[in-house]
């Protein structure tokens, strides 16, 4: 039987991230179809005209046209897809499961979400480091996400997060959430929250320790992705 798996980049990155697990999931004779979340793979300009409920409502017109093709339809993210898949999988009840990879429930401390309360906005410029959050040094090289972005869309993205976190009991689908110790961008305890919240019958967690918070290019990845396909095949 095969799945149709759903992917999801993360904030400021670009939809060629999550490639590496879609073909290894399409080798597997999975369906794969990776998204492209609005205001990404343009500009940052583009991406501060957007409102978190344009990305809710992209991606719950993408499932339904998924959920209309097949039987069996699963939803996986990175980063911030990954907290989509949880908003997924609390407004889809149709979906067979979810996987998580570095999806943050928090994203910022009491003294930066005061700075998102004031009325006025800025850019803030990323270092090479944060925008290639990679261990592996030849992945680290390809991988790309926006330079700069503003705080108007962090503030979306703390809207969306603050959302999925209140509203976490919903979720009774398999899930699976994978954290790596080494994740500079989302700390860990990100992960158990998920885990221990969700009031899914089956759930899993996976903790690596050799990759930082772009799991689907770094060092792990392949274990990853095995585990991933054993989950697949459980649903």
């Amino acid at each position: 039987m095969s799945i149709c798996v759903i992917t999801c980049h993360g904030f400021t990155g670009y939809p060629e991230e999550m490639e590496p697990l879609g073909r290894f999931l399409e080798d597997r004779g999975h369906v794969w179809h990776n998204l492209t979340i609005p205001g990404h793979g343009t500009t940052p300009e583009d991406l501060r005209t957007k409102k978190w409920m344009d990305w809710t409502a992209y991606v719950g017109s993408e499932i339904s046209k998924k959920l209309a093709e097949n039987d069996t339809v699963v939803f996986t993210g990175l980063s911030m897809g990954g907290t989509l898949t949880l908003w997924a999988l609390e407004n889809f009840p149709e979906l067979k499961g979810g996987v998580t990879l570095s999806a943050p429930v928090e994203i910022l401390s009491w003294p930066q979400r005061l700075l998102t309360i004031l009325p006025i906005g800025w850019w803030i410029s990323r270092t090479d480091d944060d925008i290639r959050d990679i261990n592996d040094p030849e992945q680290r090289s390809l991988h790309r996400a926006y330079e700069t972005f503003h705080t108007d869309s962090v503030k979306e993205l703390q809207k969306l997060v603050k959302y999925t976190k209140r509203n976490l009991q919903r979720i009774t689908q398999p899930i699976l959430v994978v954290h790596s110790t080494k994740d500079k961008s989302i700390p860990l305890k990100n992960a158990e929250y998920i885990h221990r919240m969700v009031s899914s019958d089956q759930k899993g967690i996976m903790i690596v320790e050799r990759s930082r918070h772009v799991l689907t290019r770094d060092l792990d990845r392949n274990e990853i992705f095995s585990k991933i396909n054993d989950f697949l095949l459980t649903l």
